[in-house]
């Protein structure tokens, strides 16, 4: 799931943000969840014990830049993507406006 705002992407099994830009953001708590055969969805009333981080940074950024990709796609259809992916110094992936994309907006 990704926060519209920020566009930080957090795992929903682990709470963990998985995005570089928000990698100190505390992990949420996490809900155990079902949907009952009348489809009422229900939520348990206590988190589940914290987990440890699952995803490597350059994986989570990945899915964060597909989700800012998507976000820009519904907004502004048929437009080439915003971003590009290289690589960091730190190897880590960075997501790096396209030269020249945003001036056209």
């Amino acid at each position: 799931v990704s926060c519209p705002v920020h566009s930080f992407a957090f795992d929903l099994k682990t709470g963990h943000c998985i995005s570089s830009m928000g990698k100190d953001t505390p992990p949420g708590l996490v809900y155990n969840t079902w949907v009952s055969p009348t489809g009422i969805v229900h939520l348990s009333a206590k988190p589940q014990p914290p987990v440890p981080n699952r995803m490597s940074l350059k994986e989570g950024n990945k899915i964060q830049l597909h989700l800012v990709d998507q976000a820009l796609e519904r907004d502004h259809p048929s437009s080439p993507p915003a971003f590009v992916w290289s690589s960091g110094v730190d190897g880590y992936g960075i997501k790096a406006p396209i030269p020249g994309y945003f001036d056209k907006r």
